[in-house]
């Protein structure tokens, strides 16, 4: 007992590992005629399978697909790879008026040079002009 379940456990783990990493999905259609959005992350046009010879669009802009009726048909199995993002989707975190230099709604910045803050003095002594630093 003590050997079998160290062997079930990683035979199990394997197969709930595995299915992590697959990018490939499939979706049954029943329904012809009809704009499916297939996923929300973009779909790679190219690997676009169905079960049986019929004819569709893709439109990669909205990942839908429509697939035209077909008489002999009830559904269809379509399987596609997805990308691991929404290409169609910003991805930042900053505006373009941070980036550009040119805009002008940004505060513009100076510096206040009359509250510089007093200098202090250990031995104020008049007429004699001090600098540096004593160590």
């Amino acid at each position: 007992m003590r050997k079998t379940l160290p062997i079930i456990l990683l035979i199990l783990g394997w197969n709930v590992g595995l299915a992590q990493f697959s990018n490939r999905k499939c979706l049954w259609i029943t329904e012809f005629n009809q704009v499916i959005k297939l996923d929300s992350l973009s779909v790679e046009p190219s690997s676009i399978n169905t079960s049986s010879p019929i004819s569709f669009s893709f439109d990669i802009n909205t990942n839908s697909l429509n697939v035209r009726p077909s008489e002999s048909l009830d559904s269809v199995e379509v399987c596609y790879r997805v990308f691991p993002f929404n290409f169609s989707e910003p991805h930042s975190t900053h505006t373009f008026s941070e980036y550009d230099s040119t805009v002008a709604s940004r505060p513009i910045i100076i510096p206040n040079s009359y509250n510089l803050p007093q200098r202090e003095e250990l031995f104020t002594v008049e007429g004699i002009q001090k600098t540096g630093s004593i160590s």
